[in-house]
């Protein structure tokens, strides 16, 4: 029997302080039922879930995990149709962040596709404009590469040049930065903290806190969303519930 202690602050409030016991009847509606789903790990890690999902503008949609899992049953609407996403993260708790992608499908894969825009992208070597792509290249076949949903997926990290196109605009690319995501990127990052960076343009919140010390500041070492410095890291389900879901979202 895995019993969960769960605890978390949304909006600067904390919530209430619950124990999830998953060897018992839940409602297949419930945030409880999703916990159990993907057997988080630990306390920890479902504390961060149900922290993400509350900090999403769409935090009111909460899909079935089975109908996300086989969303593959969608994918001849999706052939004829796009789905395009859009939102804010309550990033930090501190701020709204925007996100945003599309949402389609193309010779039986699911596909993701966002853009992003930098404000002084024409102003950076044409070497590091080059490594940037591919580097953007990479960090999407590091999250196809951790798909573990029974359809294949592509992800298409893409920059545009026209601010108007772009899901996440007006970012600033400078030589030392910590972010945040919708403001400022670092042209040196790695690929893996890119693969980070694109969680929150598809609308994923950091896992640990911004105050040091706090208990809060305890995350899943493991989750992507948590410490892109980890050789272990890695995108969880749960991840991919967060985005696959909201082809249901209004």
């Amino acid at each position: 029997m895995k019993i969960l202690s769960i605890a978390f602050v949304v909006f600067g409030f904390s919530l209430p302080v619950f124990g999830l016991d998953c060897s018992k009847g839940i409602s297949p509606n419930s945030l409880e039922y999703i916990q159990c789903y993907f057997q988080c790990d630990d306390d920890v890690e479902c504390d961060r879930f149900a922290k993400s999902l509350y900090r999403d503008s769409h935090a009111g949609c909460r899909p079935r995990p089975e109908t996300v899992v086989t969303m593959n049953r969608y994918f001849p609407w999706l052939e004829k149709n796009t789905k395009q996403v859009r939102g804010k993260v309550f990033y930090g708790d501190v701020v709204a962040g925007p996100y945003g992608y599309w949402m389609y499908s193309r010779q039986g894969h699911l596909i993701i596709q966002t853009t992003v825009h930098f404000s002084n992208f024409h102003e950076i070597s044409q070497f590091h404009q080059n490594r940037l792509r591919q580097r953007f290249a990479l960090a999407a076949k590091f999250w196809e590469n951790n798909h573990s949903f029974p359809f294949p997926v592509k992800f298409a990290f893409q920059i545009v040049t026209d601010p108007a196109k772009a899901h996440v605009r007006n970012i600033k690319l400078m030589a030392k930065t910590r972010g945040p995501y919708f403001s400022r990127w670092n042209i040196n990052w790695s690929v893996a903290s890119i693969a980070h960076e694109f969680g929150h343009v598809l609308g994923l919140d950091d896992e640990y806190s911004y105050l040091q010390g706090s208990e809060e500041h305890i995350c899943e070492p493991t989750s992507i969303m948590c410490n892109s410095y980890n050789k272990d890291m890695e995108i969880k389900d749960y991840h991919f519930y967060l985005i696959y879901r909201r082809l249901h979202c209004a």
